[in-house]
């Protein structure tokens, strides 16, 4: 009866090497030590774009550079786990996902496979427009507001008071 019982609790993963990867993937995953870690590579993803948009000198370029293949690298490893964790039906259910997914491959694409082909930045030519899709992760600051309740909360407090600071503003300057 106990083990009939414990069958029966037992999580739906397939045996092998699948298995295994799945369900540690899930482990991983699902764990807060993830999800802190992801919003603090968001977060410094974010001040990381800002940052190397406003110093373009020489020897930063290669610093940047180096920050870019990190967060390419985590963000696509991001990416595997969940897939490995959840199944691509599961994954793909979820929008944010689909957002990630598609920043994923464009970084991917931008950070590994261009740079093979076209060794300066002036050569990409139309390829040189994955350069704007770089700048939509700063949306996944969005997805930092998800992970960390306590951050929502004040933002919204921020966003329901912004009327009120704009007519405060407006007295001032009068």
């Amino acid at each position: 009866k106990f083990l009939a019982q414990a069958k029966k609790n037992k999580p739906d993963v397939p045996p092998g090497l699948y298995g295994c990867l799945k369900h540690a993937s899930a482990k991983i995953v699902e764990s807060m030590a993830f999800r802190h870690a992801l919003s603090c590579a968001i977060l410094m993803n974010v001040v990381e774009l800002g940052t190397s948009t406003d110093i373009l000198e020489e020897p930063w370029k290669d610093v940047w550079n180096i920050f870019d293949n990190l967060f390419a690298f985590f963000f696509a490893l991001e990416m595997v786990l969940k897939l490995l964790a959840w199944g691509p039906k599961k994954y793909f259910n979820n929008r944010m996902n689909v957002f990630d997914f598609m920043l994923a491959w464009v970084g991917m694409l931008d950070m590994w496979v261009l740079h093979m082909f076209f060794r300066d930045d002036d050569s990409l030519g139309m390829l040189g427009v994955l350069r704007i899709f770089r700048l939509l992760r700063l949306l996944r600051v969005l997805k930092v507001l998800t992970i960390q309740r306590q951050l929502l909360v004040v933002i919204e407090g921020i966003m329901a008071s912004l009327s009120s600071m704009f007519w405060i503003g407006l007295l001032l300057t009068v």
